[in-house]
């Protein structure tokens, strides 16, 4: 480990590599279903996006000049560059495309939920626990930007509100119906704590600007 970077840097960095993750397995399924055209969708969203991150040590890429800069713009190329993937997939395949990207999301979802599960073998589940795994997989912007707040938690219940939607400005920029956002990411969540934790559910709710989201036993 470098003696500029900590490991918060190497924790972000992983959470934009999941998401370059959940990028190529909807260009995996598209593919597989629709042929290589999906693949120049991909190429022309990282010509206008950046390309995804090349799987090199995190020391080796980064501008120790500017970490937080350089985080910050790994973020804003993964989250664009999805979010025009999926807005041609949408334009080019309809109502097709959004059942298709919903199961890759659960797929995805329950992929690192598992994963997760595995790394905390023998650990008390509860909400808060999934609560807290869960944000070292889901992209949601810099540590910094604080857009979650826990409002009420028990050994039932673990409730929070999205202070801001850091996410809205990129689903905007290239046309993405964001209730169709909301409810893949939402898809996303739920497979991850099911898989996590078969003993709990996930429940997302949307009224304007107010986000609402509790991890619950059942």
């Amino acid at each position: 480990m470098s003696r500029f970077l900590a490991p918060i840097h190497y924790w972000l960095f992983n959470k934009v590599k999941y998401h370059e993750d959940l990028e190529e397995q909807i260009v995996s399924s598209f593919k597989e279903k629709y042929g290589d055209g999906v693949l120049d969708i991909q190429k022309s969203s990282a010509e206008k996006y950046g390309e995804k991150t090349p799987n090199e040590d995190l020391e080796n890429m980064i501008d120790l000049q500017n970490i937080h800069g350089w985080l910050q713009k790994k973020i804003g190329e993964a989250e664009l560059r999805q979010a025009d993937i999926i807005a041609r997939l949408l334009e080019n395949y309809k109502e097709d495309a959004l059942s298709l990207l919903e199961q890759v999301h659960r797929e995805v979802g329950a992929k690192y939920g598992a994963i997760a599960k595995e790394q905390l073998s023998g650990a008390e589940i509860s909400p808060e626990q999934i609560y807290k795994t869960l944000n070292d997989y889901i992209l949601d912007g810099m540590p910094c930007d604080n857009v979650r707040q826990v409002v009420s938690s028990d050994e039932n219940l673990l409730r929070y509100v999205q202070v801001q939607c850091l996410h809205l400005p990129y689903w905007r920029e290239v046309g993405l119906d964001e209730d169709i956002m909301y409810s893949l990411r939402a898809a996303w969540v739920d497979s991850f704590v099911s898989s996590l934790s078969p003993a709990h559910g996930y429940e997302f709710s949307r009224e304007e600007s107010s986000q609402r989201h509790d991890i619950a036993a059942k």
